[in-house]
């Protein structure tokens, strides 16, 4: 998280749940004043529940990042049966870190060897299927939606600058009884999480997500924005074409096969950069008027409209 000044009261996926009643709360094995995550959460709307809480034990097994997993999911649990309690809807955004160094995990709980990485995301495997196999026996479950996604792969290097076999996470929407079994290949990214989550749920609101409903999204519109500290991209499904936005006004573009293990092609590609440059341009731009705040209007009353110029493309820019 960037230390940003003002950066409460953001448009976001805990704001909505909030706004309808919801008790959102960030769930984190680990002390979430790392990384500024409690200090964003909380002005976002989100309770904290972290490894300092009151409310949070067991606390059986722990390593630098934070508890296992384990025991971080009967925190999560016990939260959702005292809200269930009281007739209260809830939305959890848990953060797991079981799967990072050094890789320990309780002894006795999976038949691995300690300090593997393979054997972290065996262990991580496992809890969340206790963690499943708990709910299912909770009356609150089979009106639950569940939402399983990764921040990050393990590395993002690679011989390209944006490999995309570096980025291609998972992303599993799980309700059984409510949601059909079924695999989508629609090009997306973490952006389009929280409008899917809201199209499931079938809610009217009015957006100021970058992101898309996936599921009521023709797949020829996919599209997912990649990026490191110096490179900026844009995957149009489309045509396969990979835009790289790079300091010094640097413009290229790349073609790959969108299947995994998604190969670099050697056919020449382009594509029309402005839809690249304006998704950036325009999120930074927003972000500096406060037009991605939850209520805009009630913080700039006075605003009206904001005009942006079309850009012109410089001859090899």
């Amino acid at each position: 998280m960037l230390r940003r000044p003002d950066n409460g009261d953001l448009f976001s996926l805990g704001r909505l749940f909030h706004e309808r009643g919801y008790t959102t709360t960030f769930v984190y094995g680990g002390y979430g004043r790392f990384d500024n995550m409690n200090a964003f959460y909380s002005a976002n709307g989100y309770n904290i529940l972290d490894r300092s809480s009151p409310d949070a034990t067991p606390q059986n097994f722990s390593t630098a990042w934070g508890v296992c997993d384990g025991d971080m999911f009967q925190w999560a649990l016990r939260a959702a049966d005292a809200d269930h309690a009281v007739g209260r809807p809830f939305h959890q955004l848990i953060m797991t870190t079981s799967n990072h160094r050094p890789y320990t995990f309780p002894e006795g709980t999976i038949d691995a060897p300690q300090k593997s990485r393979s054997s972290a995301v065996r262990y991580s495997d496992h809890a969340l299927g206790a963690f499943i196999d708990a709910a299912a026996g909770r009356d609150w479950f089979a009106n639950t939606l569940f939402v399983i996604v990764a921040d990050h792969c393990h590395s993002t290097s690679g011989r390209q600058k944006l490999p995309l076999d570096k980025y291609h996470i998972p992303l599993l929407f799980y309700a059984p009884g409510r949601l059909p079994v079924q695999s989508v290949d629609t090009v997306c990214s973490q952006i389009d999480v929280a409008p899917t989550i809201f199209g499931l749920l079938g809610w009217s609101y009015e957006s100021q997500f970058f992101g898309r409903d996936v599921l009521n999204l023709p797949a020829e519109e996919g599209r997912a924005p990649l990026g490191t500290f110096q490179t900026l991209g844009l995957l149009v499904a489309e045509t396969g074409t990979l835009t790289l936005l790079e300091p010094v006004r640097k413009l290229s573009y790349e073609k790959w096969a969108l299947t995994a293990p998604f190969s670099l092609l050697e056919a020449e590609t382009q594509n029309d950069p402005a839809d690249c440059i304006a998704l950036y341009q325009s999120a930074s731009l927003r972000h500096q008027l406060g037009l991605d705040r939850l209520h805009p209007a009630m913080r700039f009353p006075n605003l009206t409209k904001v005009m942006v110029l079309p850009l012109k493309q410089k001859e090899n820019q």
